[in-house]
């Protein structure tokens, strides 16, 4: 089944990206926030995927978006369509991309500790030369 749109973070909120037509038309915009799915608070990812999970194409899916320009929150009904490979392959780029940021970090700090290690020996190693 397609995903209405795909949930991200902005500034610590869950927002809205990859808005479908259908979420469009039951007025989600893009980088709206999101504060609930089928009646449970929007505490992460996870509210959504178990939504998503439990509907079947032609289910609706009930919400409360708030756009960034405003502090009122509105009710939206999105219909749940068929899934497509389009759609399959934006999840697929967000979840690469965020996790992506994730190995960068760790690879980063890798080579920081790396540099730190060869500049010890380096200096070790000017210093055995001048003593030797």
């Amino acid at each position: 089944m397609a995903w209405p749109f795909i949930p991200s973070y902005s500034k610590g909120r869950p927002v809205a990206i990859f808005v479908r037509p259908e979420a469009l038309q039951a007025s989600v915009a893009e980088r709206d926030t999101l504060t609930q799915v089928n009646g449970k608070p929007f505490t992460g990812k996870a509210v959504l995927g178990e939504a998503m999970a439990a509907a079947r194409p032609g289910d609706t899916l009930q919400g409360m978006v708030r756009s960034p320009t405003s502090d009122t929150e509105r009710a939206v009904a999105i219909p749940l369509a068929p899934a497509s490979h389009t759609l399959n392959w934006a999840v697929a780029l967000v979840i690469m991309r965020e996790r992506s940021n994730t190995c960068t970090t760790v690879i980063q700090f890798g080579l920081s500790i790396f540099r730190q290690a060869s500049a010890r020996a380096t200096s070790v190693s000017a210093n055995l030369a001048i003593i030797g």
